[in-house]
């Protein structure tokens, strides 16, 4: 995955997206993150307080994740 570059494909998104992104993800960094949410048209960038790649359900970002996610998404 590493090796994968979306950036030219990323402004022809035409979806609503959400991106969520932990803000001492040991794994890519947070600038990361927000890049690909400015070349997303209408995205949203959620950066939540965690340190892990992964969110785990035991953490207290879950809960922000899980109202975000559900926020999007809607009934």
């Amino acid at each position: 995955s590493a090796d994968l570059d979306v950036t030219s494909l990323a402004p022809r998104v035409q979806a609503p997206t959400l991106v969520i992104h932990a803000r001492d993800d040991r794994r890519a960094p947070l600038a990361e993150g927000r890049s690909l949410a400015t070349m997303i048209p209408n995205s949203r960038l959620v950066v939540l307080d965690s340190a892990n790649h992964i969110l785990l359900r035991d953490e207290p970002a879950w809960v922000r994740f899980v109202d975000e996610l559900n926020g999007f998404l809607g009934d």
